[in-house]
């Protein structure tokens, strides 16, 4: 959201960000106005210590069941002291959209990725299993937040989103999309992402000089120190340099690995070949950004649907975190062999480079406000 903070504030508006406690220094760091609200945790409280598939569903469980009330109720709070002229939500963030509803705030969704929601081959197939799973994790959820700020049924169609109704900027180039999403082909518009920057120390000037660059990122919520070792020692197999970037000390050491506890996202990207991670949208679009072929690993949340998006552009190859030491030097081996991956990332760099900018669309937020929504494409 930085780039669409920053247009924001270049065109006169006053921009603050809504977020739990100890994300204010971050808000804070990139020069915006943090505001408290919702439940202090962080996903890495429950994810940080512990591979354990479980600890990630009570994770989930966590970000998307409990904490969205917690928020709507914290917003309607907010909004009657401090009343925002528009919103910016983001695409999961189901409690300031009720917030935003009840307060009668105009607001906008930011989608990531390549999905409005979990696409269908991510629900159980059996239909009790399914019709169990979308009544716990989607309706009773969505029930209990609107409850929290005095609002009954959205009276949304099945396949329809409450932005589709607003207005969404749709982060994804067209062609990553998994399929056309009708219900936003009145309310979608484009929005260019970027790569983040930071003031990160430099990459050391020695990688890459002689063997290609394998750089390993799982994030700053999902990865483990378990995930890093064997992603690590399998790339090590090949005669290429690793380049890991996590805060974890690890048990590891090599002549041809360089472990960094920060990095900024454009050095990175300008040194490495092959960029194995977790397939988070941040991820994932910095790969696509700058051209540069993945062998993306999901380990939660949307990031399976990213990977398998990757894999199917032909832009990278998707595993399980299961198969990393059998099939993590093949994967490797096969991108850097086969110049076909780093083509279809290029394409989708070009194809990036053409979306609107977050100054272009800056005009559309103010439409939103003096106009209210829904906001038309047409």
């Amino acid at each position: 959201m930085l780039p669409l903070a920053r247009s924001l504030s270049d065109a006169g508006h006053e921009v603050a960000f809504c977020a739990p406690v100890r994300f204010g220094s971050v808000v804070e760091g990139a020069g915006f106005e943090h505001i408290a609200v919702g439940a202090d945790y962080l996903q890495s409280d429950a994810a940080a210590p512990t591979d354990n598939a479980e600890a990630i569903s009570e994770l989930e469980v966590k970000m998307f069941v409990e904490s969205p009330p917690t928020v709507a109720s914290d917003l309607v709070r907010l909004f009657e002291d401090r009343r925002p002229d528009a919103m910016i939500v983001d695409v999961i963030e189901f409690g300031a959209m009720a917030a935003c509803e009840a307060a009668q705030v105009p607001w906008a969704a930011l989608i990531t990725g390549s999905r409005s929601f979990r696409s269908p081959g991510m629900l159980p197939f059996n239909p009790e299993e399914r019709d169990r799973f979308l009544e716990q994790m989607i309706e009773a959820p969505k029930r209990t937040r609107r409850q929290a700020v005095g609002l009954s049924d959205d009276g949304l169609d099945p396949n329809e989103r409450p932005y589709d109704r607003t207005m969404a900027l749709l982060m994804a180039p067209p062609s990553f999309e998994v399929a056309p999403t009708p219900m936003l082909g009145h309310t979608g518009f484009r929005l260019r992402p970027e790569v983040h920057v930071s003031d990160a120390p430099p990459i050391p000037a020695s990688i890459g000089r002689e063997r290609p660059v394998v750089a390993i990122s799982f994030g700053t919520l999902f990865g483990t120190v378990a995930l890093y070792e064997a992603a690590i020692s399998a790339s090590l197999e090949l005669d290429v340099d690793v380049l890991a970037a996590t805060g974890f000390e690890l048990g590891i050491e090599h002549e041809r690995l360089t472990v960094v506890p920060w990095v900024s996202m454009d050095a990175l990207m300008a040194v490495t070949d092959v960029f194995v991670h977790h397939g988070g949208w941040g991820s994932t679009a910095n790969g696509l950004i700058t051209g540069t072929p993945s062998v993306a690993i999901p380990l939660g949340a949307e990031q399976p649907e990213n990977a398998f998006r990757l894999n199917s552009v032909g832009a990278g190859i998707m595993l399980e975190r299961g198969d990393i030491p059998a099939e993590l030097p093949g994967a490797i081996t096969q991108i850097l062999e086969n110049p076909v991956y780093r083509l279809n990332a290029e394409r989708f760099a070009r194809e990036i480079e053409a979306m609107p900018s977050a100054s272009e669309v800056v005009p559309l937020l103010e439409r939103l406000v003096s106009e209210g929504p829904p906001i038309l494409n047409r």
